[in-house]
């Protein structure tokens, strides 16, 4: 029930975010000049998750997370990135595609990665490795600078610890900025 909630949270938000700024996406305002997602990206957030247990008595939380990416092209880019939630944390390492073109301010976007997951749990640490997707939406507040809104889901199994072979799942809500200088 937690996890719906948090979805349905994310998907508002994103909605929200969509339609307000639906007015402002035709043309850019003068001086921003649209978006432009090629090159070296930094991005900082905060981020809400879900109990990958499964009811474990394995506490959510909320987290901060960091983000390096490079695009290829004003449509794809690769990135790493790591986050920490409460006994919680992530690395991952993955592709995004963007919609629309560099003269859109909003942008939509989907992603992929190979997620490395390590917890916390009953004083024992467990990890394992999955596979993670997401998807949201960068509004680009100048040419180079992006709020952007996304929700990721991984699953995957422990390889390591006192839970080996049993699965994993989180979903996680990001709020934050990502920067292209």
């Amino acid at each position: 029930m937690k996890r719906r909630s948090l979805v349905m949270l994310a998907v508002g938000c994103t909605v929200f975010a969509a339609r307000s700024a639906s007015a402002q996406i035709a043309e850019p305002a003068p001086g921003l000049g649209g978006s432009d997602t090629r090159g070296l990206a930094l991005g900082i957030n905060l981020l809400g998750s879900s109990d990958p247990l499964g009811g474990l008595n394995h506490v959510p939380g909320l987290g901060l997370g960091v983000t390096a990416a490079y695009g290829v092209s004003n449509h794809v880019s690769v990135f790493a990135r790591g986050d920490v939630a409460y006994q919680t944390a992530n690395i991952e390492a993955g592709a995004r595609y963007s919609f629309r073109g560099p003269e859109a301010r909003l942008r939509p976007y989907v992603e992929g990665a190979i997620t490395r997951t390590g917890i916390r749990f009953e004083g024992a640490r467990l990890s394992g490795t999955g596979l993670t997707a997401g998807a949201g939406v960068q509004y680009f507040v100048r040419r180079n600078l992006a709020l952007d809104v996304g929700l990721v889901h991984s699953e995957g199994r422990f390889t390591n610890g006192v839970l080996d072979g049993h699965g994993f799942s989180t979903t996680r809500l990001n709020v934050g900025f990502r920067w292209h200088p």
